[in-house]
C-alpha cells in the first residue's frame, strides 16, 4: 500500500512527541512492506527531499 503522511513536525524538527510518533509509525509501516512518504514543514536543518530508513 502507498501511504502519504502529513505532519508539521518530523525529525530533525522535534517540538513535542508528534515528530517521534510519526517517525516510528512510518518506519513500522515500511517494515510491513508499505511505501510511505512523509510531507512536513520546512526546517533549516533538513534537505528538501531525503530518504531515511526507507521513508
Amino acid at each position: 500500500m502507498r501511504i502519504l503522511m502529513v505532519s508539521w513536525e518530523y525529525p530533525p524538527k522535534i517540538v513535542g512527541g508528534l515528530g517521534r510518533h510519526v517517525e516510528g509509525l512510518s518506519e513500522a509501516l515500511i517494515k510491513r512492506g508499505h511505501q510511505v512518504t512523509v510531507v512536513t514543514a520546512d526546517t533549516p536543518k533538513a534537505q528538501e527531499r531525503e530518504i531515511n530508513h526507507g521513508v
